[in-house]
């Protein structure tokens, strides 16, 4: 199997690492950490043809997901994160240590 993993520096203030990690024959990828600003996310993706299955966020920091609601609507995937703030959001799975993901 290819595997797809690809570092993109997200816009922003805070120039946050992305990775799009996948199957390289199936495009399917999960997304880390989308950063500050989601429209150099959905440009790779698209440009790609990448088909998103997942969204993990690494902490709540919000330069590392303050983009995270705005990804999970437009590829319709859910976000997989230990914890989200507190914020009442659909669509997020609670992760923990020892997850297999």
């Amino acid at each position: 199997m290819a595997i797809i993993l690809n570092r993109l520096k997200v816009s922003g203030r805070f120039r946050t690492n992305c990775y799009l990690f996948g199957d390289e024959s199936t495009k399917e990828i999960g997304i880390v950490d989308p950063g500050i600003d989601s429209n150099d996310v959905k440009s790779v993706v698209n440009r790609e043809g990448y088909k998103p299955v997942y969204l993990i966020g690494t902490h709540a920091h919000h330069d590392h997901i303050q983009c995270a609601i705005d990804i999970m609507d437009y590829f319709n995937i859910p976000l997989l994160i230990k914890n989200f703030g507190g914020r009442k959001v659909e669509n997020i799975h609670f992760i923990k240590e020892n997850d297999v993901i």
